[in-house]
């Protein structure tokens, strides 16, 4: 993937690590720093982001704020869940989408919720290629009643053996969206179609309609939890893929999953949400604001330290990468914009203007890295490589997970390093 350095020449995925780190350590101003910095270059990923943060740490015993967040991103408009499912199904889910306000509010009350690593980590084994656990023994009577494409997934299931889980989830899902259907959701789904070759899926129902096996993937999920473990939830899960606003639907799968799984497990059904408050939106306006700072001080005066990551910052901003700022900015919203109003564009990587004096006039005002020696070493300073263990990583920010025996560690032959969505 290309460079894509944010409005302060930050490389997007260590603003992306930070924000996590930020909420995680329950440090607000920071997190506001790097929630505006994300917003700035994208806000469509800055929600998605949200989301995945959400999913990730937040969603398996906070399920309730799910509607608080879906609410904020809609700009504050509460939507029923019969519109939200006639938005999905006509394709017109273009509504107005919340602004840094909305952002901002969820991260202060995302902040006060008490996260939990389990979907993290097992979303990090989903993402990642590694070879799975071999089943032992015969399979079970009852399991070769299911379709025998999901056969494996049931084993896995029936084992409790995340990894496998995570590995059969991906298969199925991936032959989804490497076949006919755009987005894998939609249509009618169910479990009574013949079942094909071992981890082949056709990705249309019968009657030719696209994306219903997702739900049929939550639905035979769902069979397997009520008839082997007794356990007593309501029908049509599967809806959460429409009535998120969030693209990763297999984000959203993985996580219905993993909360059927933990089904027993104590939700926090008493969540207290918090308002907007004045000096948060006054400390973005702050940062937003470098009117009298030195062109070539901005960077000196407005960038904060990356926070401690899970994974190693991508050590991009070396004197070289920050030399050649401007060819690494194509993608952030805040530069595409301030280029337009000097007549500026990126042609091939490149910054060109249609006069010189646009060129001169912007550089005045934006070349927030002068070449300066001494400037560039100050910046090189801050960009301190804090990487870690998996291990490491989870005593410091979740001293009793190891409690939990559902989930281990070592079984679950974790990716190298972190990875985005």
């Amino acid at each position: 993937m290309p460079i894509q350095f944010t409005r302060f020449l930050y490389e997007k995925n260590d603003v992306k690590s930070s924000l996590i780190c930020s909420m995680l350590e329950k440090n607000l101003d920071d997190t506001i720093f790097w929630i505006n910095e994300l917003y700035n270059f994208n806000k469509k990923e800055c929600w998605e982001t949200i989301w995945e943060m959400y999913f990730d740490f937040y969603g398996l015993f906070n399920s309730p704020a799910e509607t608080f967040i879906r609410n904020q991103y809609y700009g504050g408009k509460v939507y029923s869940d019969e519109e939200l499912m006639e938005m999905a199904e006509t394709k017109e889910g273009n509504a107005e989408v919340g602004g840094i306000k909305e952002l901002i509010l969820v991260c202060r009350n995302m902040i006060e919720w008490t996260p939990d690593p389990t979907v993290f980590l097992i979303h990090q084994c989903f993402k990642s290629t590694y070879p799975i656990t071999g089943f032992r023994g015969p399979i079970k009577s009852w399991i070769k009643e299911y379709p025998a494409k999901y056969v494996n997934l049931v084993r896995a299931l029936d084992k409790m053996n995340y990894r496998n889980i995570a590995y059969y989830l991906k298969k199925l899902m991936d032959d989804v969206d490497d076949g006919c259907c755009e987005d894998g959701v939609g249509g009618e789904g169910g479990m009574d179609g013949e079942g094909g070759s071992e981890g082949s899926v056709n990705a249309c129902g019968e009657d030719g309609s696209e994306g219903g096996v997702y739900e049929e993937i939550i639905n035979v999920v769902s069979k397997y939890f009520k008839e082997q473990k007794n356990f007593t939830f309501k029908d049509g899960l599967y809806n959460h893929l429409h009535l998120i606003p969030y693209t990763d639907k297999q984000h959203i799968v993985l996580i219905i999953v993993i909360y059927l799984a933990n089904y027993n497990t104590k939700l926090d059904l008493n969540v207290n949400y918090l308002s907007e408050r004045k000096d948060e939106i006054e400390m973005m306006n702050l940062i937003d604001n470098f009117k009298g700072v030195k062109v070539s001080k901005v960077l000196l005066d407005k960038r904060i330290p990356l926070c401690n990551s899970i994974y190693p910052f991508s050590r991009l901003n070396t004197d070289e990468k920050l030399l050649q700022w401007s060819q690494h900015i194509g993608a952030c919203l805040w530069w595409q914009n301030k280029l337009s109003k000097y007549n500026g564009y990126m042609d091939d990587g490149n910054i060109q203007f249609d006069t010189a004096n646009a060129r001169i006039n912007f550089r005045k005002k934006f070349n927030f890295v002068s070449g300066s020696t001494a400037n560039m070493d100050k910046l090189n300073d801050i960009e301190r490589d804090n990487r870690k263990t998996w291990r490491d990583w989870i005593d410091e920010h979740f001293p009793t997970f190891h409690e939990n025996n559902l989930l281990k560690l070592d079984e679950l032959q974790l990716p190298a390093t972190f990875q985005f969505s």
